[in-house]
C-alpha cells in the first residue's frame, strides 16, 4: 500500500509548478543575479511568495543563497532557510540520482541547485528540482496545507 502524499498549500503548489515549467532561468550561488531574472530555486520560491529580492536589498546585494532574511517565504512554503532536508528521508530513486550526479549525498535544495563540492558543475535543473520537491514533499516541507 503506497503512502498518501502530503497535501500542498497553494504557495507550495505554485512553487513546484513554476520550477517544473521549464520557464525559469537559473542562477547559481545567489537568490537572484544582479540585473537579471535568473534565480536559484529558492529565489523562485521568494518570487512566488511575493518577496522582492531586489527591493529587499535595495538593488545592491544578490549574494545571499538562502532564505534567512525572507520570513514570509519560509512561512508560506514551510521550509527552513536553506531548504535543507534529511537525505535518509529522500526516495531511493532520488538518492541514486543525487549520488550519481553530485558524487555524494546532499542535504539541501541549495546543493541540488548549485552542485556539490565534487559535482563538477553537474547540478540539477529547476525542472528536476521541482520534481524532487514534488516527489519528496515530506522531506522538504515542515508541513503542507
Amino acid at each position: 500500500m503506497s503512502k498518501k502524499k502530503m497535501q500542498l498549500n497553494r504557495w507550495q503548489y505554485a512553487w513546484i509548478r513554476r520550477l517544473k515549467s521549464g520557464k525559469t532561468r537559473k542562477a547559481i550561488g545567489k537568490l537572484q543575479e544582479k540585473g537579471s531574472q535568473k534565480r536559484c530555486c529558492l529565489g523562485v520560491g521568494a518570487k512566488i511568495c511575493g518577496e522582492s529580492i531586489v527591493d529587499y536589498y535595495n538593488g545592491n546585494c544578490y549574494n545571499e543563497e538562502d532564505l534567512t532574511d525572507f520570513d514570509k517565504t519560509r512561512n508560506l512554503l514551510h521550509i527552513n532557510a536553506g531548504g535543507t532536508f534529511e537525505f535518509e528521508e529522500v526516495s531511493e530513486k532520488w538518492k541514486k540520482k543525487i549520488i550519481e550526479r553530485l558524487s555524494g549525498t546532499a542535504g539541501s535544495l541549495v546543493t541540488l541547485n548549485d552542485g556539490g563540492e565534487f559535482s563538477k558543475g553537474y547540478a540539477f535543473s529547476h525542472r528536476e528540482i521541482g520534481e524532487f520537491i514534488d516527489e519528496n514533499r515530506e522531506a522538504v516541507f515542515t508541513k503542507g496545507a
